[in-house]
Formats: C-alpha cells, sequence, structure tokens
C-alpha cells in the first residue's frame, strides 16, 4: 500500500462512503446474524460496519502491524449483539483450516 492509499483508507470521508453506500450496497439482504469471515480488514473501515450488523465476525489480516491497531482498536467497541474474532496470521490461522482443506 503506498502512501496516498493508507491515508485515503483511513480516512473519515472514505469510513461514511463505505459505512452509507458500498457496505449497505454489497450486503444488500444477505442477513449478518451467523458467522462471517472477513479477510484483509485492513484499517479497519469495513470491521466496524460488520461488527455493527451482528454474527460472529473472524476478521484475519496477514499485517501484524495492522493487526494490533485492529486489536486495539476493537477492544471493547464490540457490543453483545457480536462475538468478534481477529486472526493475524493470513487464512490458516483458522481454527477450521487444515492441510487437507487447503488449495494447492
Amino acid at each position: 500500500m503506498n502512501r496516498i492509499h493508507r491515508k485515503i483508507c483511513q480516512s473519515d470521508k472514505w469510513a461514511n462512503a463505505m459505512h452509507s453506500q458500498l457496505m449497505p450496497w454489497a450486503v444488500g439482504d444477505v442477513p449478518l446474524d451467523g458467522d462471517v469471515l472477513e479477510l484483509g480488514p485492513g484499517y479497519g473501515i469495513t470491521t466496524s460496519w460488520l461488527a455493527r450488523h451482528g454474527g460472529n465476525l473472524t476478521a484475519v489480516e496477514v499485517d501484524p502491524a495492522l493487526a494490533a491497531d485492529l486489536r486495539r482498536r476493537f477492544d471493547g467497541e464490540v457490543d453483545s449483539r457480536t462475538s468478534f474474532s481477529l486472526r493475524h496470521n493470513g487464512f490458516c490461522a483458522l481454527a477450521a483450516c487444515s492441510p487437507a482443506r487447503t488449495a494447492a
């Protein structure tokens, strides 16, 4: 990610657009009350939207610095309706992943 991308992805303007337009459009009528997997949460803009819409959210972030920032940001932020888990070692950090289930 370059400096401009990082700046835009952390901005309030981007967050407002994601929360008010893109996420509602992308999710549509899909219920989020079950298990939800977010791959690459980055700075957590979509994570915060998903966390507020219920379900058991698992976010997988490969960048250790971004994962640490997400842990600090979401510590105590998620309400009682939502279960939030953050993994930072990539997709196979998920408990359900095993070598037999990993694509070659």
